[in-house]
This record gives C-alpha cells, structure tokens and sequence, in this order.
C-alpha cells in the first residue's frame, strides 16, 4: 500500500521530541520545534501562553502539513526566561485537561445511571 507506516506517525526514529533554542533575532526570546505533534497541541500551547502577563509574544506555524512537527516562538518580558513560560503553560494545560477529563467521566456517569433506569423501565 502506498502510505506511510503507522508506527511512523508516533515513533521518533532517533529525533529528540523537544528542540529549544534561544532566539538572536529578539531579546528574551526562544523558538520550541516540538516533534511529531500537530495544531492540536500548538494553539493549545499558544493560547495557554498568550493569557500569561509575562509573555509578550507567542505564536506557533506548521512547517509543511505532511511532516508532523511544529515551531512555537515565545518571547518574554525581560525578568522571565522562555523556558520557565512554556513550562509553566504546559503544567496549566495539563491541570486543566485533566478537570476537562473528570468533569467529562461525571457527566458519562451520570448519563449511563440515566440510560440505564429508562432500559429497566422498559424491561
């Protein structure tokens, strides 16, 4: 068939999963390439960064839609590294996923207990 493995999407074939580099072109600066991720993850990230005060810039591009990687561009207010910003983001958007996730098995919970006391009506 003439398509990529599917191991390949998800397999980092010896490439580090984050790259960070400090950018020259502006002070308190840095650009992220994150591998075999997508926009999902990116305007995420981006958005999580832009409500932080510190952060003056942040902004991400895909590259090419058939490679699965993504630069994110940060810069910062002078007294805050990058790197402590993209950090603390990524802790935020995990926190947040994971109410996402509790309040997401409540309401399944909630709809099965609901479900089910119509099928027993019915039986």
């Amino acid at each position: 068939m003439n398509q990529p493995e599917r191991y390949e999407l998800i397999e980092l074939m010896g490439l580090p999963k984050v790259t960070y580099e400090l950018d020259s072109k502006s002070p308190n600066a840095a650009v992220v390439t994150l591998e075999k991720e997508d926009h999902t993850l990116a305007n995420m990230l981006a958005n999580q960064l832009l409500s932080d005060e510190r952060v003056l810039f942040a902004g991400y591009k895909v590259p090419h839609p058939l490679n699965h990687n993504f630069i994110l561009r940060v810069q910062t207010v002078e007294d805050c590294s990058p790197k402590q910003v993209i950090v603390d983001a990524a802790k935020s958007l995990i926190t947040h996923l994971e109410e996402i996730k509790v309040n997401f098995m409540r309401e399944w919970e909630l709809k099965m207990i609901s479900v089910e006391g119509v099928e027993m009506e019915f039986s």
